[in-house]
This record gives C-alpha cells, sequence and structure tokens, in this order.
C-alpha cells in the first residue's frame, strides 16, 4: 500500500483517535508544514471498488480540494474507474457519433485514447492491466477488452440482439449481465464458458443502467432484474434464491452473510446471502444507487437523502439532503462518506452526516458514480466532462 500526505484537522476524540467531528473543531493541530501519513488506495477498478459493490476502503480523504484538472471526453460520460494508476473513462455521442474510451494519468496527461464501434452501454471495469468496456452495437451487445498500458484491444464478444450492463470480475473471470443472461467469460481470452437464462432486463437510458452490475462473493453471484435478483450457484449455474423488488436500478452490495437490495419502488432489503432469508427491509425508501457498507452502517439514497442506516437492524440514525436526485453510489474512504447527485457534482460528510467537509456544484448534472484513488477524487458529468479534484497545491 502506497502512502500520501494529507492536511488533517484537528477533532475532539471519544477513547480513540477515530471519534467523530464535533462541531468548532477547525483549527489544525499541526502547521502549515507538517502532514500525518494516510494509506489511500491506488486504484478504484470498478464502479462501487470491488466484485462485492461495498463501496469502501480504509484511507484518508483530502480536507480540502479543488479542481486540478478537466478533460472533454467527447460524448455522455458513464462512471470512471482508475486501474493501472490510471483514470479510464467512457463516452458515447448520438448526435455527432463519436464514442470513445481514453485513460488519463493522474496528474491528467492522456495515456491512450481509442474509438468505439458503438457507444458505451454501461460503466467499464478494471483488473490488473485490463479494461473492460460494454458497448451498444447494431446489431445488439459488444465488450471490448483494452489493455491499460497502450490501449490495444485484446480482445471483443459479441451478444446479438442483448443490451449490456456494467460488468464485474473476480477470481479471473468476468460476470456480465445482458438483456436476458448472466455470462460468465475469461478475463484473459474472452472465451464465454457459461450462460444462464435469466428474466429479462432492459433499461432505456444510459443515466438509470449505467452502474448496474452484479455483485460476487465466494461462490455466488447476485444478479439484478427489473423486479428482483437472484443469487447464482457458481459451481451448479442453478438459481439459489429470489428477491422480489419493483424496479431495480443499482447492483446489489454484498458485505459478509448479508446481501443488501436496492430499488426505486420496492425500497432496500437485506437478505442472508446464503439462503436469501430476509433479515430487514425498508419499503419506505425511495434509491436509484447500491449501498456503501462498512462494519456497522450502511449508506444508502432515498430521493434527494443520503441515509445512515444500522448494518444489522436497516434503523435509520441520520440523513443529509444533497438539494437533488441521487443517481451516484455513495462510497466511505476511512472517517469519511462521499455522494453527490444532480445538483451537487461532488461533498463529502463525516460518518454520521453531522458535518459537510467540503461541496462541489460545478457541472451540469452528474449522474455517474465516484472514484477515488491516490489524491484524486474523480468525477463524470453528463455533459461528458471528467474533472479531478484534489488537495490545493
Amino acid at each position: 500500500m502506497s502512502k500520501l500526505r494529507l492536511h488533517y484537522y484537528r477533532r475532539e476524540v471519544l477513547g480513540t483517535c477515530c471519534g467523530l467531528a464535533l462541531a468548532g473543531c477547525t483549527q489544525p493541530i499541526f502547521s502549515a508544514e507538517q502532514h500525518l501519513e494516510a494509506s489511500y488506495t491506488e486504484d478504484w477498478p470498478s464502479v462501487q471498488f470491488d466484485p462485492q459493490n461495498t463501496g469502501t476502503v480504509s484511507g484518508t480523504v483530502p480536507r480540502e480540494i479543488e479542481r486540478q484538472w478537466l478533460k472533454e471526453t467527447g460524448g455522455e460520460g458513464v462512471s470512471s474507474i482508475v486501474v493501472d494508476d490510471g483514470v479510464l473513462v467512457a463516452t458515447g455521442d448520438v448526435a455527432t457519433q463519436y464514442h470513445g474510451v481514453a485513460q488519463y494519468e493522474l496528474n491528467g496527461g492522456l495515456r491512450w485514447k481509442n474509438e468505439l464501434p458503438g457507444p458505451v452501454s454501461a460503466s467499464p471495469v478494471g483488473h490488473g492491466q485490463v479494461v473492460y468496456v460494454p458497448t451498444e452495437t447494431s446489431g445488439g451487445g459488444r465488450l471490448l477488452a483494452f489493455r491499460t498500458t497502450d490501449g490495444e484491444r485484446l480482445w471483443t464478444v459479441d451478444v446479438q440482439g442483448e443490451q449490456l450492463f456494467s460488468p464485474t470480475v473476480a477470481d479471473e473471470t468476468v460476470f456480465l449481465r445482458t438483456t436476458d443472461r448472466l455470462l460468465t467469460v475469461d478475463a484473459e481470452s474472452g472465451e464465454i464458458s457459461r450462460s444462464r437464462r435469466l428474466p429479462t432486463f432492459e433499461v432505456d437510458t444510459l443515466q438509470a443502467r449505467m452502474d448496474i452490475a452484479p455483485a460476487v462473493i465466494e461462490n455466488t453471484v447476485c444478479v439484478p432484474s427489473e423486479n428482483e435478483v437472484w443469487a447464482i450457484d457458481r459451481d451448479s449455474n442453478e438459481r439459489r434464491w429470489r428477491v422480489p423488488l419493483q424496479k431495480v436500478r443499482a447492483g446489489p452490495t454484498v458485505a459478509g452473510q448479508i446481501a443488501v437490495l436496492s430499488s426505486v419502488k420496492g425500497g432496500i432489503v437485506a437478505v442472508d446471502v446464503e439462503s436469501g432469508q430476509q433479515r430487514w427491509r425498508r419499503s419506505d425508501l425511495t434509491s436509484w444507487t447500491s449501498p456503501a457498507v462498512t462494519e456497522t452502517a450502511l449508506y444508502a439514497t432515498d430521493g434527494f437523502d443520503l441515509v445512515k442506516l444500522d448494518r444489522e437492524s436497516g434503523e435509520g440514525s441520520a440523513k443529509r439532503s444533497l438539494q437533488g436526485d441521487i443517481y451516484s453510489s455513495p462510497i466511505v474512504v476511512g472517517d469519511t462518506v462521499i455522494a453527490g447527485s444532480i445538483d451537487t457534482d461532488v461533498a463529502a460528510f463525516d460518518t454520521d452526516l453531522q458535518t459537510e467537509r467540503w461541496s462541489v456544484a460545478e457541472s451540469s448534472i452528474v449522474h455517474s458514480s465516484h472514484a477515488v484513488a491516490g489524491q484524486s477524487i474523480l468525477v463524470t458529468s453528463r455533459d461528458g466532462k471528467l474533472r479531478a479534484f484534489q488537495p490545493p497545491a
């Protein structure tokens, strides 16, 4: 794990130095020349960071940020990822007919750029030195694998007559949800090893579809559909359980033995990942996003609000309005919760959602989820602009 030096601000603590921030504690305990060593993740390879879609990592988020660079990507963008120390973004523009994928260094320098055969259909995923990009074609969908060092195309998989959702990579395998199936694809060769028929799932708009991905833990794959979520056994390829919901627009999140399933009209439900037995349900919540899960809490969305729920009971303990519809899945980095809405590009809060540490509102609508790597917080807006926010120089 690499190291990052950040300014760190004083907080009163209860019991340990990781205590919650209290009002009025704003003076630095170090001078401007002093810093605190803080670990961070070098890559953010998928929308919610890992194959379980937990959206949670250890580390420290800068207490101040400013935009360091901005890139015009050439079309409507999906959620950016960070893989092999580079920021990858894929776009598609129906009006101009430009469809592309590009990878930038964390300092904003262009590493490589390629055109795509059609518009991107969902957010990409990375693994090692390869990125996997789902696209639309006139005949259906196409999954492309690119090398991160130079952008060379390694292989393609054509799926006739079907739409592709965001892939998940685990154990050298790509799990790809399509309109009608779950495909298991070898990550190195692109060979399809398995196909499992699923309920038909079609989402017309890119904004609502881009971040819907399976969650994979050990021998279980949790797969979303329009009005239900299935758990597929990886060994037998058979369905283990099914949970009915209504209007699913987010990938499941799996943490430990709990799978958390979000929906727009069916609320949020937590089930046992092995049996599918319900642990708790919050039918009062309207969620377009995947929750971020920590050891004790769950951060979900409800319309304009970011909400904190108890992981074991589902009871709410705090909420925070983001002044607009939320389509960006929240993430947690150490003691900071990061989220955004169509009116707030990105905002950071303490884990009790009582203190806003900073927020940015400068783009024209954000539907995508955020990525964090190194000193950078990456945001892609609907108008195709990729922004990198970092601590002030």
